[in-house]
């Protein structure tokens, strides 16, 4: 974790545009808040038990990544603030509902777009809204559809660029929040049909064995992890996932030479 200064300035500036500034690291609590303490960072940083190192092929610390509205790597190296504002208009932040709107506010929060949808179309047909809230429902609703649009068309992108894992995840998100929604019918639509390809599928579960075991092998000497992610890479040979768990084997294998 370096140049604190600086993303707690860019935190500041943009926070309420809807960047979200997170540093990641995997060293101990104690380490990490004697950092904080000594640096006065302001803006949030995340101890994971995971391994990001993995999902994003980083070969050496610090890294950066300036990851789009919908979850791909838009800048990897150096974002500038130039990348930032061209990104921001993309950015989904939750809409602002007043408080008679409070039946859609809470399953909004939580990503069920279903059922904030049925909310805000209930308190639509109702008499009981001023026309303030009316608005606000109204732009509630084209916020809604226009993310599950976002999805599909993320998703989409996604399986013509090759990475089948990446949309069946999307894709697996918008059927969930959007189900009994015309963009949960299309997600689950799209889903299928990756599964019925059989190069697709096969990227798709090896994409899901992967994810299973990035975060166990974590947990197990570095021999065994290393040889627990050789028969991820030999079994899904030719898949993104077969080339994930390659270079973390390298790492863990280099790990137990240097014991």
């Amino acid at each position: 974790m370096s140049g604190v200064g600086h993303l707690d300035e860019l935190y500041a500036k943009y926070k309420d545009r809807g960047l979200v500034v997170i540093s990641v690291t995997d060293e101990a609590r104690g380490l990490v808040d004697r950092f904080i303490e000594k640096t006065g960072a302001k803006h949030p940083i995340v101890i994971e038990k995971g391994s990001s190192a993995d999902d994003y092929g980083i070969t050496g610390f610090p890294s950066m990544f300036l990851i789009d509205a919908n979850g791909r790597i838009a800048v990897a190296g150096n974002p500038q603030e130039s990348d930032i504002e061209r990104l921001l208009p993309e950015a989904w932040t939750l809409p602002v509902l007043p408080k008679k709107l409070d039946a859609a506010r809470k399953p909004l929060e939580k990503g069920d777009m279903a059922g904030a949808r049925k909310a805000l179309d209930a308190a639509l047909a109702g008499t009981g809204l001023e026309e303030a809230d009316r608005t606000a429902a109204g732009e509630a609703v084209k916020w809604i559809d226009g993310r599950g649009a976002k999805m599909l068309a993320a998703a989409d992108a996604d399986a013509k660029a090759g990475d089948a894992h990446a949309a069946a995840v999307t894709l697996r998100k918008a059927a969930e929040s959007f189900k009994g929604l015309e963009a949960g019918a299309k997600a689950d639509e799209a889903l299928k049909a990756l599964l019925a390809g059989k190069d697709t599928k096969r990227e798709i579960d090896a994409g899901d064995v992967w994810d299973k075991l990035r975060d166990k092998v974590r947990t197990m000497k570095p021999d065994q992890a290393a040889a627990a992610c050789r028969q991820v890479e030999k079994k899904y040979e030719g898949t993104k996932a077969a080339a994930k768990a390659a270079a973390a084997a390298g790492r863990f294998e280099a790990m137990g030479k240097g014991r």
